[in-house]
């Protein structure tokens, strides 16, 4: 038989060809560059072949990503019989593997590595000194049958399954009073499987309350994070009496409009942090069903039993979404960018952070006493309403964000205000009392039922960077921030309020201390406050108002870098008769007009009472005062300051001012009873009710007389 060699020889021609023509190749620059650019392009696959996992260069898998050994021990799912096809029931091989985990506690406990894979699973349970990793793509699928999920007694501080009397299902991964636990991985999912629940919960064809997604009782030193949880049947993620927990890097997910209660993170009741302490959840996002976050600690009568609050939690750097609820209850009257929470006391009766809940229908607000330095509703005698979000008796509390949302929804309020369908006064949109350590920064507060930001009885407090706005026409009582009785900083000191903007129907800030007798008795002043840098608008009523309520006293107010604009009254400071108490030492400066009705104002005679049972010959004082720098266009009446024979205005002080006028006439100056001083050059001609002096503090011309009255309000 003859085999033809001609292939082969030509074979070994071309290979001796092929020597000889390498190094002419080379010779030539364009062949050259294309030989390195072939080689340039070349590294770069194999860079991404050894960076990114699971892809296919020049048709070879790469190498899975390296599963991290984070335990003495660490186990394979597989070597316990688990098989990840998505039917295959996995429930005995978590178990086994978590048996043999349970034995290695006092050797620093075991690992327990889940691959990528679609891992079928009933409920199973978590032991101490643990850590589950799911490899990427891996997925633990919850089976969607319920008679494979356990029956557990209600939680103790409810008293009751949340959706029916008795118990409850279980969670898909379970575990209590343990110590140690680590889920973690990179970027697995737990998936719950909650389409079938959730049918079966709208047919109503399930007997006990829907499980959660992973649910950890009784225990401390939990770690979760780099993983995803999506459609649980109820919750996701509920930590529920428990200590020193870390939540990072988590995404929880849910359709926005087909899951019920699919709440994000819940440690404690309906979508709670229910007594749990020292917790950390960070980096997170979230899109749920229901809240993202809500924190609880029990419900009525079983929660006060119960008696164990939540406390010192950390939420930051979340990002939320929550098209049928809220970042923490109700979209009905929540508008928030990222997150949101109510303070206030719990069941338990000690300060905590409790879930929002809040509603424009008022049935849902509470009822709360009157203020007692007032002693009465400001619209209502009898109880107020509370305050959308609320805190009292707590310390260290600080409301921050991206500029973030909160939205009272306060047109329903407005309406049925004017309509006189409401019973009780109407309540703030952030109140907080008997307070100390505040901050609350870079967020926007609007459309507030009543009073936006409400201090009361609090030290400490910086709010700095906060919008808050309102229809300047359409909205009663709207004041910005109110620290004390209407819009009020009411018996608050040492506090700070910077580089705001504040738009409202009322006063943009009031400072305050009480309401005649009320006031009288609690007899705590406001304080030691510095107002600076801030834009305000207030088309019915004044930009920034001390009194009328301050039968506690004011003292020691500095007001500076302050533009007014399109609004009745810049600032003013009112008062009567029955109100005792006394406005002093307040210090303006650095006062911006723009198309102000009235700029300076000084009333005495706000005769606005709570009840007769008020004091009549208990009158307030009033004295250094003054004005520095002030300056403005399309103002009517700079200045007036209507003192009276009983409450005469005393020392006051006006340096350098220069308003430009609307009305060019007299009586724009207008005074009554008042003692005090310019200095240097004013303009308009101040009242003759003043001393002059000039530039260098010597007296030019004594006053014509302290009780000349000059008060004409056609202007």
């Amino acid at each position: 038989m003859m085999v033809d060699t001609s292939t082969i020889g030509r074979f070994h021609h071309q290979k001796l060809d092929f020597k000889r023509w390498v190094p002419i190749l080379l010779t030539s620059y364009k062949t050259l560059f294309t030989v390195l650019w072939i080689a340039a392009f070349a590294s770069i696959f194999v860079w991404q072949r050894n960076i990114v996992g699971g892809l296919f260069v020049f048709g070879r898998a790469t190498a899975a990503r390296p599963v991290p050994k984070l335990r003495p021990v660490a186990f394979n799912l597989t070597d316990f019989g688990g098989v990840g096809d998505g039917v295959t029931l996995n429930t005995e091989a978590f178990e086994r593997a978590i048996s043999a985990i349970s034995k290695l506690g006092k050797k620093g406990g075991g690992q327990l590595n889940v691959p990528p894979g679609r891992w079928l699973t009933a409920p199973f349970n978590l032991t101490s000194h643990m850590t589950l990793f799911l490899a990427e793509d891996a997925v633990i699928l919850g089976l969607d049958d319920e008679k494979y999920w356990p029956l557990m007694p209600p939680l103790p501080s409810y008293g009751y399954g949340r959706e029916h009397p008795g118990p409850r299902y279980g969670s898909l991964i379970h575990g209590q009073n343990l110590k140690d636990i680590v889920i973690t991985g990179h970027n697995g999912t737990i998936n719950g499987q909650g389409q079938a629940w959730w049918k079966k919960y709208r047919q109503k064809r399930l007997n006990h309350t829907r499980g959660p997604l992973v649910q950890i009782m009784w225990s401390s030193d939990i770690v979760i994070t780099n993983i995803t949880m999506r459609d649980s049947p109820f919750w996701t993620l509920h930590p529920y009496d428990c200590r020193n927990i870390t939540i990072k890097h988590v995404t929880i997910l849910a359709p926005v409009f087909e899951a019920p209660n699919t709440d994000g993170i819940d440690p404690g009741k309906y979508i709670l942090l229910n007594s749990c302490e020292d917790m950390l959840i960070e980096d997170c996002y979230i899109s749920t069903g229901d809240d993202a976050i809500a924190i609880k600690s029990g419900w009525d009568q079983y929660g006060i039993a119960y008696g164990r609050p939540s406390k010192n939690i950390m939420i930051r750097n979340l990002v939320v979404r929550s098209m049928v609820s809220s970042a923490c209850q109700t979209k009905a009257v929540l508008d928030l960018a990222t997150y949101l929470w109510q303070i206030s006391e719990t069941k338990t009766g000690k300060p905590a952070l409790a879930t929002l809940k809040c509603l424009w229908d008022e049935k849902y607000w509470p009822l709360m006493p009157p203020l007692p330095s007032y002693g009465y509703g400001r619209e209502h005698p009898g109880p107020r309403y509370g305050s959308l979000i609320h805190g009292q008796n707590l310390k260290d509390i600080v409301i921050t964000g991206h500029n973030g949302t909160i939205n009272g929804q306060g047109q329903a309020w407005w309406k049925k205000y004017r309509q006189k369908r409401l019973n009780h006064t109407r309540g703030p949109l952030v109140q907080i009392m008997w307070s100390s350590d505040i901050v609350i920064t870079n967020i926007t507060m609007r459309d507030s039922p009543f009073w936006t930001l409400h201090p009361y009885d609090c030290r400490n407090i910086t709010i700095k960077h906060v919008t808050i706005l309102a229809p300047v026409f359409e909205a009663p009582n709207t004041d910005g921030i109110d620290p004390g009785k209407y819009i009020l900083l009411n018996s608050c000191e040492d506090m700070l309020i910077e580089d705001c903007y504040i738009s409202t129907g009322d006063d943009a800030i009031a400072i305050k201390s009480g309401w005649d007798q009320y006031g009288i008795a609690y007899g705590r002043p406001s304080k030691n406050i510095m107002i600076r840098n801030l834009v305000v608008r207030s088309m019915v009523s004044a930009g920034v108002s001390i009194g009328s309520e301050m039968s506690g006293g004011v003292f020691n107010v500095t007001v500076e870098n302050l533009l007014v604009w399109d609004s009745r009254r810049a600032v003013r400071i009112k008062t009567a008769p029955g109100r005792g108490g006394y406005v002093r030492q307040i210090t303006y400066r650095n006062l911006t007009f723009e198309n102000v009705r009235v700029g300076i104002v000084m009333k005495t005679d706000y005769n606005e009472h709570p009840d007769n049972g008020y004091d009549p010959t208990a009158l307030p004082v009033l004295k250094d005062i003054s004005f520095t720098s002030v300056h403005g266009h399309g103002v009517r009446v700079p200045v007036r300051i209507h003192g009276s024979e009983e409450i005469p205005v005393r020392n006051v002080t006006f340096h350098d001012m220069s308003v430009g006028l609307t009305y060019k006439k007299k009586h724009i100056f207008q005074c009554a009873f008042v003692q005090g001083r310019v200095i240097g050059t004013i303009f308009p001609a101040p009242c003759v009710n003043l001393d002059r002096y000039n530039e260098q503090g010597q007296l030019v011309e004594h006053s014509a007389s302290q009780n000349v009255t000059d008060i004409d309000y056609d202007f």
